[in-house]
């Protein structure tokens, strides 16, 4: 991938999954560079570019969510997570959680007592990130942030609003895969996200392996980017 709005290597270490921010078990975090590189293409395609709401319709942990809600909290209002794993919603809540200054300080206070306890190195270089991930949401809205168990293979998401941007990282490899007795999740997924999605403006970031074709009759495909093995299919709704 070449890189058009990230175009510096920065330090995302505050956001590594563990550190402040919790892993789900049986999720793999997201590279940071990637999804905010993700969502910009996503905004700079909407003629909206502020007052956002935001989905991920595979969420696992939130990993991806929350760290958007903090890079790019200024024009986001809303952000929705759902996953079929009940397991993971408790940690995707508590992620997403951290975008709000109660949230971002009960963490503070459990890594404060870890490192009290333990006096680790990693414990204090977390509580450092969460300074940094603190001055960092000082500079944006806090944007309404939720989570939900849901099979979006299933049925349309009970969503409050319409979706104007939704990113998603699909079930793939060996690691995480598809848990529902759907015949063809993505077209089941793309078939539900119609429903919801800004009938004005909208588009979806779909990231899935490099070999798999993403399309749907009542979605356009506007543009594709790879990277590694992994390749982002951008779509948009047809008026």
């Amino acid at each position: 991938m070449n890189y058009k709005y990230e175009t510096e290597n920065k330090d995302y270490r505050d956001f590594a999954s563990g550190r402040v921010l919790l892993n789900a078990k049986k999720t793999t975090a997201f590279p940071i560079r990637m999804a905010s590189e993700i969502m910009q293409h996503c905004i700079i395609s909407l003629d909206k570019k502020k007052n956002l709401t935001l989905y991920d319709p595979c969420c696992g942990g939130a990993h991806l969510l929350t760290t958007m809600g903090f890079l790019h909290g200024k024009v986001i209002t809303s952000i929705y997570g759902s996953d079929f794993d009940r397991d993971v919603i408790e940690v995707a809540t508590a992620n997403l959680s951290l975008l709000t200054e109660e949230g971002l300080t009960k963490r503070e206070n459990q890594l404060s007592s870890l490192y009290d306890t333990y006096r680790k190195d990693s414990h204090r270089e977390a509580l450092e990130s969460v300074e940094r991930l603190r001055s960092l949401s000082a500079q944006v809205t806090s944007p309404h942030a939720s989570s939900f168990s849901w099979d979006i293979t299933n049925n349309p998401p009970p969503l409050d609003e319409q979706i104007d941007i939704v990113i998603t990282d699909i079930p793939y490899g060996n690691t995480v895969g598809w848990e529902t007795t759907s015949s063809d999740p993505v077209q089941d997924l793309l078939s539900h996200l119609e429903i919801v999605m800004n009938n004005d403006d909208s588009i979806i970031a779909i990231v899935s392996e490099k070999k798999e074709t993403i399309h749907h009759e009542r979605f356009e495909k506007v543009k594709s980017l790879k990277h590694g093995k992994r390749k982002v299919t951008f779509l948009k709704p047809i008026q």
